[in-house]
C-alpha cells in the first residue's frame, strides 16, 4: 500500500503541474482558441469543415459543460499521457527499478515538451502502450489502441506497419550479413518515406497542416524527420523478437 501511494504521488505531481498550468507552453493560447471555436459551433459544423481530431471535439465539449473553461482539456491530456506511458512501461519494463529510472528519464526529457505538443503527447503515449501488444502478437489490441491513439493525433497512424515489420523479421538478428541487411532495409525505408509522404498528400484527403510538414524546411519538420523516423520504425520492429 505505501508503494502503490508513493506510485499514485509521483504520477500526480506531474499530472497536475502540466494539467493546471497557465500560459505555459507554446499550444497554450491554440488550445484556448480551439477550446472558444469548437464549443462555439454544432456537431454538424464540426464535421462539416473543423480538422482537429474528434477527441478535443469531445473534451472541449465536456470541459464547457463541467466548468464552462478549457481547464478539463489540459488536465485530461495530461493525466492521459502519464497514465499510458506508465502502464506502457509496467508492461515494457520488468524490474522496479527499471520503471522507476525510464519514468524519471521521461518526466525529465520528454513530458516537459508535451506541454507544447499536448494532443501528440498522449497520441505518443497510447502508441506505446500499443506496442506492448507486438511481441504478444495480438494484433486487434494493436490495432484498436492504435486507432485511439489516431483520435488524438492523425499522424500516429504512420506507426501501423510496425507490427508487420515485426512479424517480417521473426527472429533474432545475430550474424554480421543480416545485420547488413537489416540496416539496408532501414536506410532504403528511411529514405522512401518522404517520397511516399509526398504521394500520399496527393492522392489521400490529408489536412494542409500536416500535408506541409513533407515540404516545410526546420528543425524536425522536413525530409530529415521521415529518414529517423524510418530508421526509428525499423528499430521499434525488432524490439522484444
Amino acid at each position: 500500500r505505501k508503494i502503490k501511494l508513493i506510485t499514485l504521488s509521483g504520477l500526480l505531481i506531474p499530472t497536475l503541474y502540466s494539467g493546471l498550468r497557465l500560459n505555459v507552453g507554446t499550444d497554450f493560447p491554440r488550445y484556448v482558441l480551439m477550446y472558444q471555436e469548437i464549443t462555439n459551433i454544432s456537431l454538424a459544423e464540426y464535421i462539416a469543415g473543423y480538422t482537429v481530431e474528434p477527441s478535443l471535439y469531445v473534451i472541449a465539449m465536456l470541459s464547457k459543460a463541467l466548468f464552462d473553461s478549457p481547464l478539463l482539456i489540459f488536465i485530461l491530456l495530461s493525466t492521459l499521457t502519464i497514465g499510458f506511458f506508465y502502464k506502457g512501461l509496467l508492461k515494457h519494463v520488468q524490474s522496479v527499478r527499471h520503471v522507476t529510472f525510464a519514468l524519471f528519464a521521461y518526466l525529465l526529457i520528454i513530458f516537459p515538451n508535451t506541454m507544447n505538443i499536448s494532443r501528440q503527447g498522449v497520441a505518443i503515449s497510447v502508441a506505446f502502450y500499443a506496442f506492448t501488444f507486438i511481441p504478444e502478437r495480438r494484433f486487434g489490441k494493436y490495432l484498436t489502441w492504435m486507432i485511439v491513439a489516431s483520435l488524438f493525433h492523425y499522424s500516429t497512424i504512420v506507426l501501423l506497419p510496425a507490427y508487420f515489420l515485426n512479424r517480417v523479421i521473426s527472429k533474432k538478428i545475430s550474424d554480421s550479413y543480416s545485420r547488413v541487411k537489416i540496416l539496408a532495409l532501414s536506410l532504403m525505408m528511411a529514405f522512401a518515406l518522404p517520397i511516399l509522404a509526398f504521394v500520399a498528400t496527393k492522392i489521400l484527403p490529408i489536412p494542409e497542416k500536416y500535408a506541409n510538414y513533407v515540404t516545410t524546411d526546420g528543425a524536425g519538420a522536413n525530409a530529415l524527420f521521415f529518414v529517423i523516423g524510418g530508421v526509428t520504425l525499423i528499430l521499434v520492429a525488432m524490439v522484444s523478437l
